[in-house]
């Protein structure tokens, strides 16, 4: 027999299984607006915005035309918002909080087919601390989210929407323009529709003309801007980075969210594998776009702020199995699987049901980070302060409870804008420049370039915002760190933007500004400016000014003779090197091409080595690694017989260099030191 429960669940499931969708859907809002914060990334976009509605056009310099936002769609729906208000933190929170509700309120009302898989489905969301964090930061996130849940309800109309292939390619198309890789996660269905459509002509034109905003957007980057993609794709991109060590940081980037995220990890994993197992057209296509987008961020290296490229393949598998595999699976599995959701969620560093991480601690993974707890004090919620007063051991859980509402009820709960030097800073710079007049400022954050105002040109050496630097060759480093490239500021640079300087020192470069110049700077559609964009989208620095690369990489080289190497040697004062800095090593220069076989090299203990043999051009001909011994001591040195490689050998030749390298889960010591040198056949 039923119990007394057992028989008014039987009677009243439907308004029970409705009071627990909606009591989540309450509990996940309060997880996304108690986590809601602001990264130092967004106010890149935010100083555009600021430009654009004071009249200084799409800009972060006024004097130069950049795009630094690579989110078109997000910049868009946020300037509508701060031509309103006028104020930006207080602003993009809001805005990401609309928009992340109506994506959940879509998925929940028109998207999930039953209100148990509505329900798992809400619970794997708040169950994923990536997918609510970055359901507010002021990053483009939200808005990809809204968007993937608008095509999959396009989807789940089926027949009955009419020119269904027109608004699923519409929609793919926003989310493309709100942020462009995002395009991976559609493409799967897509291509599915062309495939099996009755008239490919015609579903060929409606997919053409759902992607008419794209195209005429790159239109105008490309007048506008001079360049197709934001400026930041080039920064980012021109990295000179080997395929494999870019796909270990991608895989470590996947181990970040294991580690301290396991359900965004968990579900994407087995969602992916569920998904192709339930032999659904559609089911099928969602896994190889989410797929396809994972495998992509992965290619790229990751990103340095943990789980935020994850959410949106994440939220297309979420959505795939509540439309695909919940609805078959029983009540009482259902709700098994949410316990077990939140179960897993313990195991999380920053659960998102806790108002701040465990031990209110930065989890940090090879240069991964949790970006959220990082800028904790650019959060709404005044959480260092509960915490503080939480940790005390003579508060109980009443003190708290009765400290949080009293101070949510005075409203010092709550922050209106960062409280970081950064800002300071910022407002420093701005007094300086109303009572100065413009001047120029080298710093990389996006928190200071906004509050500094439109006086001040920032020049950012990771290049995200300079049209020069993000055309040069990045400064080589072994410890690099994935969207962080910097740039060694060419000679006479920061004068030329001061106005104390009419040219760069080097001609080369100098040459290569004037396009730049003409292109960012000049008459919007002077025939030379198009002359210029032509030219520089189809040579590369590297290719305009080949001589130039390995000094930009390497301003900190050491370069010595192998002949002076010997000489030391037999005169009983063996030379030495030692190198700390990024772009710095020890290049070996031979008298004739050298066909040696081997190495006898003393290295350093701690570090991780690679040496580079390179022909005449300077091309390298092959790569060796060596692994210093660990030792607690630091100076000592290990004698390494290396052999050197074939094809090296065998082609000969005319230098090698001897540099940092990247190791994963590796820390090198302070310094890298070079001792004995010899070659022999």
């Amino acid at each position: 027999m039923l119990s007394k429960a057992g028989f008014f669940y039987q009677q009243n499931r439907d308004r029970v299984i409705s009071a627990i969708l909606a009591g989540l859907i309450v509990l996940f809002t309060w997880f996304i607006f108690s986590h809601a914060w602001v990264t130092d990334d967004a106010y890149f976009t935010f100083r555009t915005i600021e430009n654009w509605v004071n009249g200084y056009g799409l800009t972060w310099n006024i004097a130069e035309r950049v795009q630094v936002y690579t989110h078109p769609l997000w910049m868009f729906l946020l300037s509508v918002f701060y031509f309103v208000t006028r104020e930006v933190y207080l602003t993009s929170i809001i805005a990401s909080l609309l928009v992340s509700t109506l994506a959940i309120l879509l998925l929940v009302l028109r998207v999930a087919p039953t209100k148990l898989s509505a329900i798992v489905g809400v619970s794997l969301l708040a169950g994923s601390s990536a997918y609510v964090d970055y359901s507010t930061s002021g990053l483009e996130n939200p808005l990809s989210h809204l968007l993937i849940v608008v095509f999959c309800f396009v989807i789940a109309l089926g027949t009955n929407l009419k020119h269904r292939t027109f608004w699923m390619s519409f929609v793919a198309c926003l989310a493309a323009l709100n942020r462009l890789d995002t395009v991976l996660l559609f493409l799967s269905v897509l291509v599915i529709e062309l495939v099996l459509a009755k008239n490919r002509k015609k579903t060929a034109l409606e997919m053409l003309l759902g992607f008419l905003p794209l195209m005429l957007w790159e239109i105008f980057s490309l007048i506008y801007y001079g360049f197709p993609f934001p400026n930041t794709y080039y920064a980012k991109t021109y990295n000179f980075l080997p395929l494999d060590q870019k796909i270990l940081s991608g895989l470590n980037y996947l181990w970040f969210s294991v580690l301290y995220d396991p359900v965004t990890i968990l579900v994407i994993v087995f969602g992916l594998g569920l998904l192709m197992a339930q032999r659904h057209r559609m089911a099928t296509a969602f896994a190889v776009g989410a797929l396809a987008y994972v495998t992509y961020v992965v290619i790229i290296g990751g990103d340095f702020m943990g789980g935020r490229l994850l959410t949106p393949a994440y939220l297309l598998i979420v959505v795939g199995l509540v439309m695909f595999l919940l609805p078959k699976i029983t009540a009482r599995r259902l709700l098994i699987l949410v316990a077990g959701i939140f179960s897993v969620t313990l195991l999380a560093a920053s659960p998102a049901y806790t108002l701040y991480a465990k031990d209110f601690q930065v989890s940090r993974w090879n240069l991964v980070v949790d970006q959220r707890m990082r800028f904790i004090r650019a959060g709404l919620f005044q959480m260092d302060d509960f915490r503080a007063f939480n940790i005390d051991p003579q508060h109980g859980w009443i003190n708290n409870t009765a400290f949080f509402v009293r101070s949510v009820f005075r409203g010092t709960a709550f922050r209106t804008e960062p409280e970081d030097d950064w800002v300071k800073l910022g407002k420093s710079l701005r007094a300086q420049a109303d009572e100065n007049g413009p001047f120029v400022e080298t710093h990389i954050s996006g928190i200071v370039a906004y509050y500094a105002g439109p006086g001040v040109h920032v020049v950012n050496n990771a290049a995200i915002t300079d049209p020069l630097l993000a055309h040069l060759p990045p400064v080589y480093s072994s410890n690099w760190r994935p969207g962080h490239f910097f740039r060694v500021y060419p000679a006479g640079y920061i004068q030329v933007l001061e106005g104390d300087g009419d040219r760069l020192d080097d001609e080369e470069i100098a040459a290569y500004y004037d396009l730049i110049q003409r292109v960012t700077r000049g008459p919007l559609f002077a025939q030379e400016r198009f002359a210029a964009i032509l030219q520089l989208n189809t040579v590369k620095f590297d290719d305009f000014a080949p001589g130039l690369v390995d000094a930009l990489r390497f301003p900190f080289m050491q370069h010595v003779e192998y002949g002076e190497i010997v000489a030391a040697r037999e005169a009983g004062t063996p030379m030495g090197f030692t190198f700390t800095e990024d772009g710095s090593g020890v290049e070996v220069v031979l008298a004739e091409t050298s066909f040696a076989s081997r190495l006898q090299i003393e290295l350093g203990a701690n570090d991780p080595y690679e040496i580079q043999y390179l022909d005449r051009d300077g091309e390298i001909i092959a790569e060796s690694h060596v692994l210093g011994d660990v030792n607690e001591n630091e100076g000592v040195m290990t004698l390494h017989e290396l052999k050197i490689p074939p094809k090296a050998s065998r082609f000969g030749f005319s230098r090698f260099r001897i540099i940092g390298w990247r190791v994963p889960n590796y820390t090198p010591d302070a310094q890298q030191i070079v001792g004995e040198l010899v070659l022999t056949p």
